[in-house]
């Protein structure tokens, strides 16, 4: 238990360091996320907090003197993400672009033992594991659109992971997800509202590729609907916010090719549709913090052999998100009207 707090505390204290370099550099050498139309900050903000939280992630990884083969090919692969999301925010590049370098990331950590294991054909399980790698690297990018918000979700992810991997005793995945975890918690403190630096793409998509891959790599228990949920319920927002972004976005006419999906931004997320509500930015961002604590506390708890727990969890969650989806189609998004940042 102590190495594992001694990881969480290095990465912490690595975070809490070299966020501030990174917002020196971002503004010596002009890599800014200028206010544009959609965007809802008023000021110029440095965006390289993602390489801070990489650097971070890979110092405390470092100091677990531990490795296997699989906990390789997610450094590996995450390096990948950092690496594109880097030249995504100094030089924006095509949609296209950015997805052939997911594919490759993915199937570095497949090559390395990171698969889903639900079909009975080992190629479906490549398929849907790239896949899936592929649609949280991008829900978390999506959700990146308020203070602390994706920060504070890949954060509370994090500590799920970790705590069913004690709990299980998967030694190498508690070394990645506290290493995750103090880099996100250290991130926080110059991103919570009003922020001093953004993540950029290349921390969102980062931090989602990290989590997407780590959610495959745990052995969640031996029956496979307890497998699906658990994962399922860790990263229910961010899989929440996408779905209902992409059903509308369809519905409205807003998106039509899967290029279109991959580039269309807008302020219609969960999280502004909470303001367009009557909340505060910051009221909308615990709000959902604690929607993904209850989640993810459900998943902590479920017992390992749970088929009917799992059953039943699955099914609620399926339901709250379908009638989410309802009930926020019905908030007409207006004129933005609140400031990030």
């Amino acid at each position: 238990m102590s190495q594992y707090f001694r990881i969480l505390f290095i990465s912490l204290i690595a975070s809490l360091v070299l966020v501030p370099f990174a917002r020196f550099i971002a503004f010596k050498f002009d890599i800014l996320d200028h206010p544009k139309t959609r965007k809802i900050h008023k000021q110029p903000m440095p965006k390289l907090g993602g390489l801070a939280m990489y650097l971070a992630f890979v110092v405390g990884t470092l100091f677990s003197f531990d490795y296997n083969h699989q906990l390789k090919g997610i450094l590996i692969g995450s390096s990948i993400i950092l690496f594109i999301g880097l030249i995504d925010d100094i030089r924006h590049l095509r949609a296209s672009l950015r997805l052939v370098f997911q594919i490759i990331a993915s199937v570095v950590v497949v090559t390395h033992g990171v698969v889903i294991k639900v079909f009975p054909y080992y190629p479906a399980n490549v398929i849907v594991t790239i896949i899936g790698i592929i649609g949280i690297t991008n829900a978390l990018n999506f959700l990146d659109n308020m203070d602390g918000l994706a920060g504070g979700i890949a954060a509370i992810c994090s500590f799920g992971i970790a705590a069913i991997a004690y709990h299980t005793n998967q030694r190498w995945l508690i070394f990645l997800s506290v290493s995750l975890l103090g880099s996100c918690l250290g991130f926080l403190r110059y991103n919570f509202k009003p922020a001093k630096i953004f993540m950029g793409d290349s921390g969102s998509t980062f931090l989602g590729f990290t989590i997407a891959s780590m959610s495959i790599m745990s052995v969640w228990s031996d029956y496979k609907i307890v497998a699906i949920t658990i994962p399922v319920l860790i990263m229910g927002l961010m899989i929440f916010d996408t779905t209902m972004i992409t059903v509308l976005r369809i519905v409205e006419g807003k998106v039509r090719t899967f290029r279109q999906w991959l580039e269309h931004a807008d302020t219609d997320h969960v999280s502004h549709r909470l303001v367009h509500m009557g909340l505060s930015e910051r009221e909308a961002v615990m709000f959902l913090y604690i929607c993904n604590f209850i989640m993810v506390g459900i998943a902590i708890s479920m017992p390992r052999d749970g088929i009917k727990t799992a059953y039943f969890a699955l099914a609620g969650y399926i339901f709250v998100c379908a009638w989410g989806i309802w009930k926020l189609h019905q908030i007409k998004i207006k004129k933005i009207n609140y400031k990030r940042g």
